[in-house]
């Protein structure tokens, strides 16, 4: 099951006087091998050569849903482990759901998400939370490279394939390229915990579970002896905690492999002040691994 996203602006079709551009996020040193902290960038208004490339970012990436209805729909939580939860009726699923037959599931009644849609189709109504031309408050522009890693971890892939990552730790010639993943990887966690991300992607995640307590609620109301409560809320409130977590692991791990790949290979290599960055790096990356975390604060349902 795919979801397609609402219209919503790209780089280029915000205003170049809009103060998006003010919090444009990017590392914090943007040549740098080393630095895993995100900042706001100004994007210039004519990029030169060498300027970072930058995407209007879903900080919750629009596959969420699928993600989630697939776990709920294989009974399996992103760690492996089972809910612990009685199954969802599936009917509840195909009615609320799905985009073809949901589009009447709601009370005539519900209040309008936005200016866009005042959908009575739940899916419609959390796709929108996401962020869209009328729901733009929510985005923000990113690096091109951190919205990359931060998507592929975000399906639970490793944010560079492990093969190519272990061919350029052990290439004297890709020895910033290799350092860059590890620093990339760390980005990510760091852009995650960001203020105004942080605060965004709160205001998504706590939607999103708004449309899913409306969900039940509305089935629970109907006469209907066999709509009673469906789980869906505690079943949204377990994955997104296994979900964060799972992400955390995938980061943790890249770091923590690639770093020591990396520095094992320069150890063995003969003196020069190349072996030196890179050792020196290594040592910088290895002690940033507290940033591969993701603030929960503020999410309702998290802890």
């Amino acid at each position: 099951m795919a979801y397609s996203n609402f219209v919503y602006p790209s780089v280029g079709n915000w205003e170049s006087t809009d103060s998006i551009y003010d919090n444009a996020y990017n590392v914090r040193t943007p040549h740098s091998c080393n630095d895993g902290q995100v900042t706001g960038h100004v994007i210039p208004v004519a990029p030169k050569a060498g300027d970072s490339f930058f995407v209007t970012e879903y900080i919750v990436e629009l596959q969420t849903m699928k993600l989630f209805i697939d776990s709920v729909n294989s009974r399996e939580l992103p760690d492996g482990s089972y809910y612990d939860l009685p199954p969802i009726y599936c009917d509840f699923m195909m009615a609320a759901l799905n985009r073809k037959t949901s589009q009447e599931f709601l009370p005539k009644d519900v209040p309008q998400r936005s200016e866009l849609t005042a959908s009575r189709s739940p899916i419609d109504r959390i796709l929108e939370a996401h962020g869209s031309t009328y729901n733009w408050k929510v985005f923000v522009i990113l690096e091109r490279q951190i919205n990359g890693f931060k998507e592929s971890m975000w399906q639970y892939h490793q944010p560079r394939d492990q093969d190519y990552a272990t061919e350029e730790n052990e290439d004297p010639t890709q020895s910033s390229k290799a350092r860059k993943n590890i620093r990339t990887t760390i980005n990510v966690f760091s852009y995650l915990n960001v203020p105004d991300v942080h605060d965004k992607m709160v205001t998504v995640l706590n939607d999103i579970r708004e449309e899913l307590v409306r969900a039940d609620r509305t089935w629970i109301a109907d006469p209907d002896p066999n709509h009673t409560t469906t789980g869906i809320v505690e079943h949204w409130d377990i994955w997104l905690e296994r979900h964060f977590s799972k992400m955390i692991d995938i980061g943790y791990n890249f770091v923590n492999r690639n770093v020591g790949e990396l520095r094992d290979f320069w150890l063995g290599q003969p003196d020069s002040e190349e072996k030196k960055r890179v050792l020196l790096d290594c040592a910088a990356l290895a002690g940033q691994t507290n940033l591969v975390n993701i603030d929960r604060s503020g999410i309702i349902g998290q802890r």
